[in-house]
């Protein structure tokens, strides 16, 4: 499983402090995060986020995509950041991926590997919160933080 977690100009500080706090929770963890970021974040933030992810995660892989310049109103650039990020897993990577947003906050050691552990047991193809009614009255979607599997596409054409 590889973890992604995106982070935009506003997400720099809380994004750090997840990392830095998963790291004093466990130190350095057997996986991959990719750190999913726009063209607009500044690159002494990205420096400052990658070091403490080397420290924190076995590999540290960067996906950088064009800042978003439509609508700024939630949620266009968020699922624009979503999708950029499912496009790089399901043509480079092809594994499922824990989305972890700047405000999901671990609470305890072993909370990755359980997550890992629960998706891979659950023996379904998405891991997380179903959410009724946010577009429409009869709409239901999955919160971003989940576990997605390598080609969510395919299960939810919608997605991308």
């Amino acid at each position: 499983m590889i973890v992604v977690a995106p982070f935009c100009i506003k997400d720099c500080k809380s994004i750090h402090k997840n990392i830095t706090w998963s790291y004093e929770l466990e130190g350095k963890l057997p996986y991959t995060v990719m750190l999913s970021y726009d063209s607009d974040v500044p690159p002494d933030w990205v420096d400052k986020i990658n070091a403490i992810a080397e420290n924190a995660f076995e590999k540290v892989i960067h996906f950088q995509y064009a800042e978003w310049m439509g609508d700024p109103t939630w949620p266009n650039p968020q699922n624009n950041s979503f999708t950029k990020a499912c496009l790089e897993i399901i043509t480079k990577y092809k594994q499922p991926f824990l989305f972890w947003e700047p405000d999901a906050v671990p609470i305890r050691k072993g909370w990755l590997k359980d997550i890992d552990e629960t998706y891979q047991r659950c023996g379904k193809a998405f891991l997380g919160h179903k959410v009724h009614g946010v577009v429409k009255d009869n709409s239901i979607h999955l919160n971003g933080v989940a576990v997605y599997p390598p080609d969510p596409h395919l299960y939810a054409p919608s997605i991308m």
